[in-house]
């Protein structure tokens, strides 16, 4: 990235104590020249290690320099008492038409004239555009931006060109014929289209300006948000998710695998949500999700509360003459058992499971010697009968 050295240089030395640096000995406190001299020797050090040459605006004489980043992450550390040859960039204005205007009026004969014409510019210009669209667009949703070139000094008449964005391009180029001799300002446009009711609706963004030679998208940019769901990468080694996503009257399935692990959509209004439920793959579990999903997330088992430390409250009523009964509780899940005695004083006992599949949440209980119940979830409430 290229940056103007005098600002660059006024930057470190009103920041110097808030970036992330480790300084020893530490700065004096009220010195404010040593802490200048500072800021350039360490600027110096920095360009040294990543900067190079830049050239600026050609109507200044603003010194530029371009810091590249690195690519390996690590710690670098600068000792600024050693003595090194550094180099800072110098930039000056040359107006060469002024200047032998001077030299005409003493001595018209040693005034350079060109012999060569300058070069033509390009007839062609390509403009770039770097976007990631949302991840997984839903059935019948696109999303396409249109890039339009004033007329020019070259070309003149307006151009206009329009290309979708995908998910598996991060970078489209638009070609124009060259209108200008110089970089010119062009007009951009996001639009997001969705079918619905028999036919495409489109929302679009505001017409924009950008002087830049590319342009850079973020999921800002685009004319509305999108509700995106995820499925975790361990989850669908056992699971498919599927569902229905509500919004603004559109009713859009919904499906999440391994293979095609998002789903996104716009939001067209505030009442967007989405059932969702887990099907097993091995098997023939199908688990809901109790509430719907209204943001934007990533979808695992963690996602379902039948999931992980479990607790259910226990309580046997015991007849008259039965002093006490035991009872023995299996997780449906691979876990040890666990055993309880009841008595009438103490006829409660909160049992504790983990559950690691949320196709096997329950468990089941018997007293001692008796059958195994159904596997059940949540509180339970077992009316004792006494041994037969």
């Amino acid at each position: 990235m290229a940056f103007g050295y005098e600002l660059l240089t006024q930057y470190l030395y009103q920041n110097i104590r808030q970036l992330p640096l480790t300084i020893a000995p530490a700065l004096p406190v009220n010195d404010l020249a040593a802490i200048r001299m500072f800021c350039q020797a360490f600027l110096d050090r920095l360009c040294n290690l990543a900067g190079s040459p830049c050239a600026g605006p050609a109507n200044s004489n603003v010194a530029m320099i371009c810091l590249a980043s690195q690519p390996q992450s690590g710690r670098v550390i600068f000792i600024l008492d050693t003595v090194v040859l550094s180099l800072r960039p110098l930039s000056f204005l040359l107006d060469p038409f002024s200047a032998a205007q001077q030299i005409a009026k003493k001595s018209p004969d040693t005034i350079i004239h060109r012999v060569t014409p300058p070069p033509m510019p390009e007839d062609k210009r390509a403009i770039d555009v770097f976007c990631t669209p949302p991840p997984g667009l839903g059935a019948g949703v696109s999303i396409d931006i249109q890039l339009t070139l004033p007329a020019g000094n070259i070309y003149p008449q307006k151009q206009t060109q329009t290309q979708a964005l995908t998910p598996d391009k991060s970078r489209v180029t638009f070609t124009f014929f060259n209108s200008s001799l110089g970089v010119s300002p062009f007009f951009y446009q996001v639009r997001v289209n969705y079918f619905h009711g028999g036919s495409w609706q489109t929302i679009s963004g505001d017409p924009l300006q950008c002087a830049d030679r590319f342009l850079v998208l973020d999921p800002t940019s685009l004319p509305c948000k999108f509700l995106t769901l995820s499925l975790d990468e361990g989850f669908a080694r056992q699971s498919i998710i599927s569902g229905t996503y509500h919004s603004g009257g559109v009713d859009q399935n919904l499906k999440l695998t391994s293979d095609a692990p998002d789903f996104s959509y716009p939001i067209l209004c505030g009442n967007t949500y989405a059932d969702v439920e887990a099907r097993q793959i091995s098997g023939e579990g199908v688990v809901p999700l109790p509430g719907p999903v209204t943001l934007s997330t990533t979808l695992g088992a963690y996602s379902f509360p039948q999931f992980g430390a479990q607790l259910a409250r226990i309580t046997v009523n015991l007849p008259d003459g039965v002093t006490a009964a035991e009872f023995e509780f299996e997780p449906q899940s691979l876990m040890p058992a666990a055993k309880y005695n009841f008595t009438h004083l103490h006829n409660t006992f909160d049992y504790k499971w983990t559950v690691t599949s949320i196709y096997a949440s329950g468990f089941r209980y018997r007293s001692a010697g008796g059958p195994w119940s159904a596997y059940v979830t949540g509180n339970q409430t077992i009316d004792f009968k006494g041994e037969r």
